[in-house]
Order: structure tokens, then C-alpha cells, then sequence
């Protein structure tokens, strides 16, 4: 295989493999919380934390979809993803003893934490010349991706990010204005 052959399907890999899981994963869970009924157990505290996660992951794509991938956006990107990580499991030390996390939220959570690793390692490998000589100055790309593909990612970042906002003021009006359950029932 050459390697604008593979760099395509590194690409495709991204596209219509780990940002659609993505998505879908993240869909699951947030109606796993409507389920599990977070307004009224681990609330505000937990959905903040779903919305910066959300966030966390949605900067790095928007990162490589406009700007060109210099040493810059790939340490961004990094810590970006880390910081995911982390959050994940202070959402989940968090969450535990206040609610139920169910067998089918378990199953989706691997694919919310890894899909971003996974996702980064790609783009990495598909930059692994900004080392050689880094850059860290942040510009737009000097050839755009194709429109429909900008346009068409940033668009599907939308729903989920609805949603998070969604859970996040559900929490909200429920637990008044106090982040903490009981205050404002």
C-alpha cells in the first residue's frame, strides 16, 4: 500500500470510524443519565463535568479540522485528551456513590474514554513529521480539507454539545442554584 493510499484510509478511519462511535457513544450515554435521572442524584457537579469532557474532545477535532497540525496543536491536542482521561475518572468517583451506573453506561464508557486516544495516535501518526522540525504557533491550514468534510464535522459536534447544555440545565433548574442535591427542591 502506498503512503497516500494509507494516509486516505487513516483519514476514512477518523471520519466514518471513530468520530461516528464517538457520537453514538456519547448519545447512549447521555440517555443512560436521563435514565438513571442524574437531576436528581449526582446532578449539576456530574453534568458540568459531561459538558467539559464533551469539550475536552470536541477542541482537538476542531483543532485538526482548521489549523495545520504543528507540534502546537498535537501538545494541545495531548493534553487535551489527558485531561479527558482524567476527568473521566473523577466523574466516575464522583458519580458512584450517588447513583447507579448501569451495565450498558459501563460498556459505553471505554469507547467515550478511548475513542480520543485512539483518535490522537492516528492524527500523531499522520503528523509524525512535526517533530522534525516543531512548530508551535497556531495557524489555519494552508490547504483546507475539503468543505463538505469541515462542514460537515463541525455539524455533527452540534448534537452533542445540545445535549450536554440540555443535561447540564435540566440539573440546573432542578437543584436551583446550589450545585448540590437537596438545596433548591
Amino acid at each position: 500500500m502506498s503512503e497516500s493510499a494509507l494516509r486516505w484510509l487513516l483519514w476514512q478511519i477518523l471520519l466514518w470510524g471513530a468520530l461516528p462511535l464517538w457520537i453514538l457513544a456519547g448519545f447512549v450515554d447521555w440517555l443512560r443519565h436521563r435514565h438513571s435521572r442524574i437531576s436528581l442524584t449526582s446532578g449539576t457537579p456530574e453534568a458540568a463535568m459531561h459538558v467539559v469532557a464533551y469539550l475536552l474532545t470536541a477542541v482537538p477535532v476542531l483543532l485538526g479540522l482548521y489549523f495545520e497540525i504543528d507540534a502546537l496543536v498535537l501538545v494541545v491536542m495531548a493534553g487535551c485528551v489527558v485531561v479527558h482521561l482524567l476527568l473521566g475518572w473523577i466523574d466516575t468517583g464522583y458519580t458512584h456513590p450517588r447513583r447507579t451506573i448501569g451495565a450498558v453506561e459501563q460498556a459505553v464508557h471505554p469507547f467515550l474514554e478511548l475513542l480520543p486516544v485512539f483518535a490522537l495516535a492516528i492524527v500523531a501518526a499522520l503528523s509524525a513529521d512535526a517533530w522534525l522540525t516543531p512548530e508551535w504557533t497556531l495557524r489555519a491550514r494552508a490547504e483546507p480539507l475539503p468543505r463538505a468534510v469541515l462542514i460537515g464535522v463541525t455539524l455533527a459536534l452540534v448534537p452533542g454539545l445540545v445535549l450536554m447544555t440540555e443535561e447540564l440545565a435540566r440539573c440546573w433548574r432542578k437543584w436551583g442554584h446550589s450545585p448540590f442535591p437537596g438545596n433548591g427542591e
